[in-house]
């Protein structure tokens, strides 16, 4: 009997076993280099603990489209979260929002409660996709409800003026346990297909509003598809880049909605703070920059607002334009605005 291939099995694991030798001795790496840790987002602290922080913020919807162009729910809600805790509020309110969110978000935000209304979708899961989460360690909830922007606001599912979809308004009322004071707090996303649907709803939201006492502190936000200052200039773009401004000639006005609102006593919380110019685009349809530099972006503008009444007063407001490694949380930059009440 030939004894040649145990000797030759015999040598094959010496040998392995030297080599694992020698690769023990080998500095390891504590975790992939491709899985290094993301790139902090910069923190807002609040200027004061007794200050409001509120964060309106168009999510985008949870589409399967949107995972051929890296964009899909679960490939940036990390980066979502991320920007969403820098930002130290302890209000957020969301458009396009879907349950599938708001129980991601709950994992990192463990204590807040959110409320939100849905349309009737026979069939399928109802989604609160105006939702409001607030900090319970901060507010008490008080009250909650809701109207449908429409002729019939109390019906469900209601719309009017040829709108593309039922839109509908829901607030929370909050005790403050800090300062002990109530709290108002509305968000809504306005009709994209009809002008004259943003107008009404506006009249609808500024008769809501001023239903309640003139010393209740109130809050507005949304996604409004309605330009709220006059396009006074125009960028001018060369290879990629703003080389120069140029004013325009009979600018087109802000919208009649947004102006509805500012008759009704609503104060845009953002042209308090920056003046009436124009910031740029909110809607960026997932490039940022990039998107505002083209002649389709030139013609965009802030879309997102958040909005006050009441005795309050506004200590800052920002268009949020945080991203990494060229994503973007959403297609809309989020807008926050810090508040204190007034005595």
């Amino acid at each position: 009997m030939s004894h040649a291939a145990p000797a030759l099995a015999s040598r094959s694991r010496r040998r392995f076993l030297r080599q694992l030798g020698a690769l023990a001795g080998l500095p390891l790496l504590s975790r992939p280099a491709w899985a290094a840790d993301p790139a902090p987002i910069r923190p807002r602290p609040l200027r004061s603990p007794d200050s409001l922080k509120i964060v309106t913020a168009n999510l985008r919807e949870t589409k399967d489209e949107d995972y051929e162009t890296g964009n899909g729910w679960t490939q940036r809600r990390e980066l979502c979260r991320d920007i969403l805790l820098a930002q130290h509020a302890q209000l957020f309110c969301f458009q396009e929002c879907r349950l599938a969110q708001l129980a991601y978000f709950k994992r990192f935000f463990a204590d807040h409660e959110w409320f939100g209304l849905a349309n009737l979708r026979p069939g399928k899961t109802e989604e609160p996709s105006n939702a409001i989460l607030y900090s319970t360690a901060r507010f008490a909830r008080i009250d909650a409800g809701g109207f449908w922007l429409s002729e019939t606001p109390q019906v469900r599912s209601s719309r009017s003026w040829d709108t593309a979809a039922p839109r509908f308004v829901n607030w929370v009322r909050l005790r403050d346990r800090r300062a002990d004071r109530e709290l108002l707090v509305w968000n809504t996303h306005l009709d994209y297909h009809s002008r004259i649907a943003r107008e009404n709803s506006c009249l609808l939201l500024a008769q809501a509003a001023q239903k309640f006492p003139a010393d209740l502190p109130q809050l507005l936000t949304g996604d409004m598809n309605a330009r709220g200052t006059p396009m006074r200039t125009r960028r001018i773009i060369e290879n990629g880049k703003t080389v120069r401004t140029e004013p325009i000639e009979n600018p087109p006005p802000r919208s009649r909605a947004i102006q509805n609102l500012l008759d009704g006593g609503w104060i845009d919380t953002y042209a308090e703070r920056h003046g009436d110019g124009e910031p740029g685009l909110t809607a960026h349809q997932f490039r940022g920059e990039e998107f505002a530099a083209t002649e389709q972006g030139q013609a965009r503008t802030k879309i997102d607002y958040i909005f006050r009444r009441g005795p309050l007063e506004t200590l800052d407001a920002e268009i949020i334009r945080d991203h990494r490694a060229g994503r973007y949380p959403s297609d809309h930059y989020f807008v926050s605005a810090e508040l204190a009440y007034r005595t």
